[in-house]
């Protein structure tokens, strides 16, 4: 499925909350990337990479929430990279600055969470 599509993430949610009646467990590990550099990078390109790596998570996670929330139960793991807080390469501007958000996204999600005291 194509995470940057909201409707597509919530169909597909809704189908599997339809058929096995929750969601347990949603790892969010969509994830691209393309080395250029930042002078060099398109747009198109730099816009891709945040689309797929910050909004696929922010809109997978979301569609699952209400249910986990309902339920008081539900584990979410996200999938970041050492380039998050250890940049190793040329051309890594796009991709680590969507890694880094990642390990703040998840904070604060879990300061979230933690008003409704998830199991």
């Amino acid at each position: 499925m194509d995470v940057t599509k909201p409707a597509k993430v919530n169909s597909v949610v809704q189908k599997v909350l339809d058929q096995f009646g929750k969601v347990d467990i949603l790892v969010n590990n969509a994830g691209v990337c393309r080395l250029v550099t930042l002078v060099d990078m398109s747009d198109e390109v730099r816009d891709k990479i945040f689309d797929v790596n910050i909004k696929g998570t922010f809109i997978c996670t979301k569609a699952v929430l209400p249910s986990m929330i309902e339920r008081k139960y539900g584990k979410i793991i996200n999938i970041s990279s050492v380039t998050g807080p250890l940049v190793a390469d040329i051309g890594e501007c796009a991709y680590a600055a969507t890694k880094g958000a990642i390990w703040g996204f998840t904070r604060a999600l879990a300061f979230e969470l933690g008003l409704h005291e998830m199991g």
